[in-house]
Formats: C-alpha cells, sequence, structure tokens
C-alpha cells in the first residue's frame, strides 16, 4: 500500500499524521494538566509541530528511499498548508 505513488496516498497520509499526532500530543499535555481543558491549549502552535516533524520525516522517507515523488509532494503541500493554518492561523 505505501508503495503506490500517487497525489492522494500523500493528501491522505500527511492529514492523518498531522491529526492523529496533534491530538495525540494535546492528550498527553490534558493529562500532563498543561491545558485548560480537553481542547483549549495555551500554546496551540506547540502540538502542531509534533505532526510537522512527522510528517517531514514522512516526506524524507518517500522522496529519497522509494521515490515517490508524486507522494512526497503531495505530503509536502498538505504540510505547507497545515502550518500556514497553525501558525498564522490559531
Amino acid at each position: 500500500m505505501f508503495k503506490k505513488d500517487s497525489y492522494h496516498l500523500g493528501v491522505l497520509l500527511g492529514l492523518f499524521i498531522l491529526a492523529t499526532l496533534y491530538f495525540v500530543v494535546i492528550g498527553i499535555l490534558y493529562f500532563l494538566g498543561k491545558t485548560e481543558g480537553i481542547i483549549f491549549v495555551q500554546n496551540p502552535q506547540a502540538p502542531a509541530l509534533a505532526g510537522l516533524a512527522a510528517n517531514l520525516l514522512l516526506f524524507r522517507y518517500f522522496m529519497i528511499n522509494l521515490k515517490a515523488y508524486k507522494t512526497g509532494k503531495a505530503l509536502l503541500a498538505t504540510t505547507f498548508v497545515f502550518t500556514i493554518v497553525a501558525f498564522v492561523i490559531l
């Protein structure tokens, strides 16, 4: 499944990894007592960094190791859009 080179796979993987890690980090911060509830984080950009780092590692894997350029481009585009959302809008 991960060896297929398509834009759809890149966007789906990018969104899945970003959303999953964002909510995992928010859950960890909630259990540590660093949030004002399950949704409201004091610094909303901090959980976004975990998702961005994971997406960039996944981007490198697809571009260098698998030579899946379409999937890598879609991952990079998803990461770019999420970065704008996380750091400008939030």
